[in-house]
């Protein structure tokens, strides 16, 4: 446990003892009992008191022990739901959702236990699981479970869950809270009163009742809810010795292990008290007793863990990204110092939050004194990051190793060097290297780059400044000159030394060898070097871990101490490299604090990992906890929707508007054509709203551009309500149409981005329920205001028209109360933001969640790739993979507007009166479809994840296709029918449409909302779903223009269209459509990319397989390169070499 220590938290004192209220007490107690009624006055008392206690005296179930209880059910349960609203407030964000794994088995668990409990089912019990990996749970009187997500790791499977959870509901069962609080109203009053009455301090008395009473009391409820538990584990078909098994992990997870690198040995039981005013541990103490369930804030619980001193790398490079993405040469040339500058935050983000809390930055390969500004952005709490000591530049010769060396000359090298903070501001270690050659097959020894004199001079200039030296050496030769002159570490060392004097020129000098094995691992055999380093290890010689962290990817630096493992050096040896050593490697005491030790007096610097790394040391790859300098760091879609309300709103509402008596009589009765314009209008404007959308959302963000759609829809909105002629009615359909192209191309594509894959498909598809969902509104508002309304009162159309202002007036305001798509934030580098709501939208604000990081990761990585393009929108058309996808996207989007489902929704009201049914009935008719269409929508925003995209898309349109041959048939033989049969035919054609609105809604109308939002990749997620809304708007444009005068033309063989395109449509996805369920957004890259155009003779791989193999062979081929161009820039002492990091 690590104890925070505040100024308001200092030891008091008890008043002094004061012998006047001793006196006064004394007196009163000696008066009383001189009464002569003194005994049968107590006498009295004891009775009255043994009387309530007998009185109140209950039989335990189960056990049959009898207690005493004065706490009634009903203020028992009061209490308990006190305590409920407080846990509510403390962990109310971190409850996992009901959909989840661990809440579902927790629930399965407590249904099969309560039933044996004896306590009433009917309480309604409430199943709430924290995402914390405390080892913890309880139950609040009133049926209110809590089960802590780190409880679930121990029981391992429903018995040890049920062995939890019976010895828990058992306290309710016995009503061990209320036998408490009775319990100290009847023995801690009268004895804190005894005590007063004598004179002595009361505090004694509450201490006395506490350990004589309390406590062994506690002992005895805690085996008795075992007794119980058990019991109801039995009786529910549990295996009670599974509570065995979970009582020796608990006890295991109890012990804490904490690692002393001065001693090389693990301590246990042992806790901190860290100042925050200092950031230093002021305190190590072993523990004497067992610490309490819950540590309260401030204190941390870090029980059942594995605490390491903050992990030190003496190597890295915070402005160099993986060479496995671009050579440093590539990255100075390529990338701006913006781009650099916000990826080294990112790389201190990554690095602290891998338990890294010190890095010693050795060079910004042409990134100038940059470094010294991210370690003064850190240090001021500004971003995120480990301490930073910065080398900012190397000295170097010229033909030196380094992309951004300082090249001095010999007349001007010891001159210089006489003002190291005047020529490099704000440095801490100076770093140079004697050879030129890195890495190399065979070395050069012409490449030797100082003289014995030159590096006794940089050294001795150094330590007159109090900085440490790291000299960049590979070569045995290079190595023995550089130690001899006193450097404090040797990077690299990768040749042969053997033979030479190196090594005991290190033991000699007290040199630190820092062998920098993850980067020898990416470009030459590791093994000679592991060998080597284990024979420095042997001979006494100082080892650091640094990686060349850059070169390789940062917070993944814990490959450096397993490859130290790999050399055979034990797990304390390599751990004190990793802290200690890595504190002198840093200058010692020149650093101006101690850190890599929890000593007193130290900075308070730990790590926390789950597991124990002396068993498994992969458990250093999973930290859970950081405290840097005493700072704690713990790695821990619907309301968009209105947007699609507004559509479907927009799209039910003007057919029965236009068809009204008041809308008829106010217009003139407008034409065929004036009708298919007011249609028009409203999707070419949408065609246009899609655009502006793709064009601002990636600028402003998604909810900015939701924000931007609803109040260009207000306008509109309002200019068709208000409309006093067409002109009016026309520019706000306009208008109304700019908004909504704008919110049906943003929201599904915030929709997807926000949520999780495993429900993404459920997400997404509330755009098409919550347009059926408008779609009826509007239904049920025109046929009421028709039905309650005379032809002489333009409320009859303007009341529908108005209504949809309140939820885009809603939307606008509530908008930006939801957090902002998380790949919109990390791609424009607010890192931290997009982490944070990851976390909180999949992990309950948890930002240790396994998924959320492995999410987290795979964005990054995915828009790190991305940016080395600029995004635009040709890209859809050059990349095979984009254009395949985006041809779907259109081909989609096209499709579903010639099933014929824009036809039958705007002209309802003058299909149905070709069949002789009235605007009333017509419009009843429509309401009970969009009914219909609303049930087919929730079913498929449950099940959709389920059954996939695929094959509802290709049997959605064959039942489309022949439930409009029924329809086309109807309409084509209704004319000739006699007056009988008509009204036969007529109710064929409801049944069919109201079928057709059912297969549409279910498949096709979701699908096309969610397979566009989810198959881009992020530079071409925005763009790519822009052209799929705006070809969507242009073919509902043209259904909405053609259909009136076409259907007036050539009545039911305009229909014939329908059928033709439904069974095309099938075929079509049939063979060219791949199954997208499931699969992560930064994942559809290689799904397309990788599986062939023809899916029915396409082979299943494994992709997620396969892309690891893919990703393992550009690896391999890239640090080939790199190596293959480093040699050859190397042999040129005319060019400066590149040093591969």
């Amino acid at each position: 446990m690590i104890r925070m220590i505040s100024k308001q938290q200092q030891y008091g004192r008890r008043r002094p003892f004061n012998y006047q209220t001793f006196k006064t007490s004394q007196g009163l107690f000696y008066r009383w009992a001189a009464r002569p009624t003194f005994y049968y006055e107590v006498a009295g008392i004891t009775l009255v008191g043994a009387t309530v206690y007998v009185y109140n005296l209950e039989q335990v179930p189960v056990s049959d022990r009898y207690r005493f209880n004065i706490i009634s059910a009903s203020w028992e349960k009061s209490l308990g739901e006190s305590m409920y609203q407080q846990t509510m407030q403390e962990f109310g964000r971190k409850l996992m959702p009901e959909y989840t794994y661990e809440h579902r088995l927790v629930k399965k668990v407590l249904e099969r236990l309560i039933p044996h409990s004896g306590l009433a089912q009917e309480d309604g019990w409430e199943v709430h699981v924290i995402n914390d990996p405390m080892k913890n749970a309880f139950v609040i009187p009133g049926g209110k479970v809590f089960v802590f997500r780190g409880i679930l790791d121990v029981a391992k499977g429903e018995d040890g869950l049920a062995a939890v959870l019976g010895h828990e509901i058992a306290h309710n069962v016995a009503h061990h809270a209320a036998e408490r609080m009775s319990s100290s109203y009847a023995v801690m009053f009268p004895v804190i009163g005894l005590f007063w009455a004598l004179g002595l301090d009361p505090g004694i008395g509450q201490m006395l009742v506490k350990f004589a009473y309390d406590l062994p009391g506690s002992r005895a409820q805690e085996s008795e809810a075992d007794y119980i538990g058990l019991m109801m584990m039995a009786e529910s078909c549990y295996d009670p010795s599974a509570a065995m098994g979970l009582w020796a992990a608990m006890e295991k997870q109890e012990q804490d292990l904490l690692f002393d690198p001065q001693q090389k040995k693990w301590l246990t039981s042992t806790s901190l008290a860290v100042d925050p005013s200092t950031g230093l541990i002021s305190k190590v103490y072993q523990r004497k007793q067992n610490l309490p369930k819950i540590i309260n804030e401030p204190d941390i619980d870090l029980r059942g863990k594995c605490v390491l001193p903050g992990l030190v790398d003496t190597h890295t490079h915070v402005f160099l990204h993986s060479y496995h993405e671009a050579s440093s040469l590539s990255q100075m040339r390529d990338e701006s110092l913006i781009e650099r500058t916000l990826r080294a935050g990112n790389h201190c983000r990554a690095a602290l939050m891998a338990g890294y809390t010190t890095y010693r930055d050795l060079g910004t390969e042409g990134a100038s004194d940059a470094d010294i500004h991210v370690r003064d952005a850190i240090n001021r709490g500004i971003i995120p990051g480990p301490r930073i000591f910065c080398a900012t530049e190397a000295l170097a010769s010229s033909g030196g190793a380094g992309a951004d060396v300082i090249k001095f000359y010999a007349d001007y090298r010891k001159r210089a060097l006489r003002w190291p903070e005047a020529s490099w501001p704000g440095c801490a270690p100076i770093q140079f290297p004697p050879p030129g050659d890195i890495i190399t097959g065979t070395r050069n020894p012409n490449l030797l780059l100082f003289g014995q004199d030159e590096m006794d001079a940089i050294v001795a200039e150094a330590k007159m400044a109090r900085a440490p030296v790291a000299a960049h050496a590979s070569s045995a030769e290079a190595v023995t000159m550089a130690a001899r002159a006193g450097v404090t570490t040797i990077e690299h060392g990768f040749e042969p030394m053997n033979g030479s004097e190196a090594m005991q020129a290190m033991l000699d000098n007290g040199t630190i060898f820092v062998p920098t094995l993850s980067v020898v691992e990416q470009y030459i055999d590791v093994r000679p070097v592991l060998q080597q380093v284990k024979e420095a290890f042997k001979r006494g010689i100082k080892l650091a871990c640094g990686g060349d962290t850059g070169a390789v990817p940062h917070g993944q630096n814990a490959r450096e101490l397993e490859l130290f493992l790999a050399a055979g050096i034990s797990l304390e040896d390599v751990l004190v490299a990793a802290t200690l050593h890595g504190w002198e490697a840093c200058g010692g005491e020149w650093c101006g604090r101690r850190f890599g030790c929890l000593e007193e007096g130290w900075a308070a610097d730990l790590v926390a990992v789950g597991g124990d790394v002396r068993s498994d040391v992969k458990q250093l790859r999973q930290v859970q906890d950081v405290l840097k300098d005493g700072r704690w760091f713990a790695r821990k879609g619907i309301f968009a929707s209105l947007g699609s309300f507004l559509y479907g709103y927009d799209l039910g509402v003007i057919g029965g508007s236009v068809a009204a008596a008041a809308f008829e009589r106010n217009f003139d009765n407008p034409s065929d054509e004036i009708d298919g314009a007011i249609v028009a209008v409203f999707t070419g404007g949408g065609f246009f709203g899609a655009a502006l959308a793709g064009l601002v959302s990636d600028m402003i963000g998604r909810r900015l551009t939701i924000l931007l759609g609803a109040a260009i829809f207000l306008v509109g909105g309002a200019l068709q309500t208000a409309g006093r002629d067409i002109s009016y009615l026309l520019a706000g359909r306009a208008i109304a149409g700019l908004g909504v192209g704008d919110l049906v191309m943003i929201v599904p594509l915030y929709q997807a981005e926000i949520a999780h894959p495993a429900i993404r498909g459920r997400i997404t598809a509330l755009q098409q329920l919550l347009i059926g969902f408008g779609s009826m509104i509007a239904s049920f508002t025109t046929y009421g205001t028709n039905q309650n309304m005379t032809a002489d009162n333009n409320a009859q159309w303007r009341i529908p028209l108005g209504i949809q202002l309140a939820p885009a007036f809603l939307l606008a305001c509530l908008i930006l109360l939801f957090p902002e798509s998380p790949r919109w934030q990390i791609a424009h580098g607010r890192t931290q933001k997009g982490l944070a709501t990851l976390a909180r939208l999949h992990a309950s604000g948890n930002q240790d969640d396994e998924w959320v990081l492995a999410e987290y990761s795979q964005i990054e990585a995915t828009i790190e790739l991305e940016r080395a393009e600029s995004a635009s929108w040709m890209d859809l058309f050059k990349e095979k993979a984009s254009f395949r996808r985006l041809f779907l996207v259109l081909a989609l989007q096209a499709s579903v507007q010639m099933t014929g489902v824009s036809a039958i929704q705007y002209f309802t009201p003058q299909i149905y009166a070709s069949l002789n049914i009235g605007t009333t009935e017509s419009l009843q008719y429509q309401a009970v479809s969009n009914v219909l269409a609303i049930v087919a929508q929730f079913c498929t925003a449950v099940f959709i994840d389920r059954i996939g995209r695929r094959w509802p898309l290709i049997l959605g349109n064959v039942f489309n296709g022949i439930f409009w041959i029924v329809l086309t048939a109807v309409v084509a033989v209704f004319p000739s029918q006699p007056q009988s049969a008509q009204e036969g035919l007529g109710w064929v054609f409801i049944v069919m449409n109201w079928l057709f609105q059912l297969s549409f809604s279910f498949t096709c109308g979701s699908l096309s909302w969610i397979i566009p939002a989810e198959v881009f990749d992020m530079k071409t997620r925005s763009k790519g779903v822009t052209l799929g809304v705006m070809m969507s708007f242009a073919f509902n444009t043209l259904i909405g223009q053609v259909t009136a005068p076409a259907f007036s033309d050539v009545s039911w063989r305009y229909f014939i269209t329908f059928v033709v395109c439904n069974f095309t449509n099938a075929l079509f996805f049939w063979a060219l459509m791949p199954e997208t369920k499931k699969r992560p957004l930064e994942e559809m890259n290689a799904l397309f990319s990788e599986t062939q155009w023809f899916i029915p003779t396409a082979k299943t791989r494994n992709l997620g397989f396969h892309i690891e193999e893919f990703a393992g062979d550009i690896h391999a081929s890239r640090a080939k390169s790199v190596g293959h161009e480093h040699d050859e820039k190397i042999d040129d002492r005319d060019q400066t070499a590149a040093m591969v990091k």
